[in-house]
């Protein structure tokens, strides 16, 4: 398949895998400049939470017969993400809504490829034919793409957001940024940025809102996007408090300072 430029990432991987007859070159995540690509409907509800930052581009092609499943969870930024990645694709893909039991909590070097984390009754079904390509996220997801793989005799080729907690060589792409601090390896791409976007059809109907809450305060302003608490840190009110003044303090001459904590 000819290297078209697809969108995504600021730098490009080493070198070219496979899917199917499907060939990635090593640009194929390689584009400095990105413009808006609104997602498309795929038939399945999904909460997706969506932050200023594009890195989109114009599709690549593949033949029909790639198949694509993208594994969404209970996080709405980490369905976002794999949302975004997957319509950059422009291939048909399968969202499979994925739920987990407590068995989750489990380490994943313990559960390695495996399923038992995975509340069958309230997920998606999962049987062959087995995908081409599994695009993951986080902890949760890592033993059940692994699992996957193992289905489909080790033709899947796997692609994960964010971290995995499991060993990096048994992904063939790990796109992260820079708060989980995973080490350089030929098949982690590290980010800046999420791979959230800006929908023209969100922030337009938000503006008389944000004009409403912010035109009180004195310009220039300053904004503090924050997620909310993880498996790895918390935002209690002392942190809030601490980022808040720290904010307000850095520039000195910049006022009208306004925090906002989504979660």
């Amino acid at each position: 398949m000819a290297d078209r430029g697809a969108p995504l990432f600021y730098k490009g991987l080493g070198s070219p895998f496979k899917i199917g007859d499907c060939i990635f070159p090593h640009g194929l995540l390689a584009k400095k400049s990105f413009s808006p690509y609104p997602l498309k409907k795929t038939g399945k509800e999904v909460d997706i939470a969506v932050s200023v930052g594009d890195a989109l581009g114009p599709p690549s092609e593949a033949p029909p017969r790639v198949r694509v499943w993208v594994l969404l969870g209970a996080g709405a930024g980490d369905n976002a993400q794999l949302l975004r990645l997957a319509q950059a694709l422009d291939w048909p893909f399968e969202a499979k809504r994925i739920r987990y039991n407590p068995l989750n909590q489990c380490p994943n070097l313990l559960l390695g490829a495996s399923k038992l984390t995975v509340d069958t009754r309230r997920s998606d079904p999962l049987a062959p034919p087995w995908p081409d390509l599994v695009i993951g996220a986080s902890r949760r997801a890592a033993p059940l793409a692994l699992w996957i793989k193992k289905q489909s005799g080790g033709r899947s080729r796997l692609v994960h957001l964010l971290h995995a907690q499991a060993p990096l060589h048994y992904f063939d792409l790990v796109v992260t940024t820079p708060q989980y601090r995973l080490p350089e390896r030929s098949n982690v791409l590290h980010n800046l940025l999420p791979l959230n976007a800006a929908q023209s059809e969100v922030l337009v109907p938000s503006v008389p809102q944000w004009r409403r809450r912010l035109e009180h305060l004195p310009r220039p302003w300053i904004a503090v996007l924050v997620g909310g608490n993880s498996s790895s840190y918390r935002l209690d009110p002392s942190t809030a408090r601490q980022l808040g003044q720290f904010t307000s303090r850095r520039p000195v001459r910049l006022v009208g300072v306004r925090a906002e904590f989504p979660r």
